[in-house]
């Protein structure tokens, strides 16, 4: 198929075709002709460089930080509820774990 000289094939009657491979050497040519800015030193910023947290990102950072210090598992609950249900005084109901189940 060919529609206002382009065939869709590249390299035949293309003329989007030199064009982009004029285009990505020039692109090619200026990645490399560009110098790595060099890193700051470990510690240190780039001049003017700052970081000013809000009143409420300091207090996420407090909280995250109380919560990570908290246990993932709750052993005092899980041993009470071992213990319930070992003396049979701790019955599942099953429709309710069902449907929070089906909730899923």
């Amino acid at each position: 198929m060919n529609i206002n000289g382009f065939s869709g094939v590249p390299g035949k009657d293309n003329p989007l075709s030199s064009a982009s491979k004029d285009a990505a050497k020039t692109r090619e040519a200026s990645v490399q002709a560009k110098p790595a800015a060099p890193a700051p030193e470990k510690g240190k910023t780039a001049a003017g460089d700052s970081v000013v947290l809000s009143a409420q990102a300091r207090s996420l950072q407090k909280l995250e930080s109380q919560i990570s210090d908290l246990p993932e598992v709750d052993t005092d609950r899980v041993a009470d509820l071992k213990a319930r249900i070992d003396s049979g005084e701790y019955q599942v109901n099953s429709r309710s774990v069902a449907g929070k189940l089906l909730s899923f």
